[in-house]
């Protein structure tokens, strides 16, 4: 399974009854190749939180960029 499509992800994540990390960012980055973000607050615990996607994301020559604006 390569495609976002066939992820059939939910419409919306209500983030106070769902799990935003595992129902959303682990499956799109095990898939993703390109990953770009910016944040006002970063902190590199995500990338611990985020990493059973990010190590696949990483075996899929994925290539990330994040720019901090605090």
């Amino acid at each position: 399974m390569n495609s976002f499509t066939e992820l059939n992800l939910p419409t919306t994540i209500d983030t106070s009854s769902a799990d935003i990390i595992e129902d959303f960012f682990v499956p799109v980055l095990s898939r993703a190749v390109r990953y770009d973000r910016g944040v006002g607050f970063f902190s590199s615990g995500w990338l611990r939180l985020t990493a059973r996607g990010m190590v696949p994301f990483a075996a899929n020559g994925g290539r990330a960029r994040c720019s901090y604006f605090g």
